[in-house]
């Protein structure tokens, strides 16, 4: 079992340069948007 975590990236997903491990659970421990907008939920959903 391969656990990848990340947190904090604050609406900033589009700027990661790195590849993320691939894993068979994937968590991000939380802020992961900037001010909390739909926009930026629906912009990280897309990211998933």
């Amino acid at each position: 079992l391969r656990v990848v975590c990340m947190s904090d990236t604050h609406s900033l997903t589009p700027y990661i340069k790195f590849d993320i491990p691939n894993g068979d659970i994937f968590i991000h421990a939380g802020d992961f948007t900037k001010c909390g907008s739909l926009q930026e939920v629906i912009e990280f959903n897309s990211w998933i």
